[in-house]
């Protein structure tokens, strides 16, 4: 989760700030869901999905992301 977060914010381009701005969401709190020390609840998964234009299963429910192909890729 935390890798995919933070790659999907970088392919927008967006900042962390930007980022829990736009969510609505504390910077520091973001700052641990990149690290993986904390994870968000439902709406704040549905808030960051949509920021980062993805779904929140691509974001918080598979291994790795395939920014290339825009395709979340499961380990099996």
């Amino acid at each position: 989760m935390s890798s995919n977060l933070r790659q999907y914010r970088e392919s927008r381009g967006l900042s962390v700030d930007e980022v829990s701005t736009l969510a609505e969401i504390k910077a520091q709190t973001y700052y641990k869901y990149e690290a993986g020390t904390r994870f968000p609840s439902r709406k704040k998964m549905i808030r960051l999905a949509a920021v980062l234009g993805t779904s929140v299963e691509k974001i918080f429910f598979t291994d790795t992301v395939d920014h290339k192909s825009n395709k979340a890729k499961e380990s099996i």
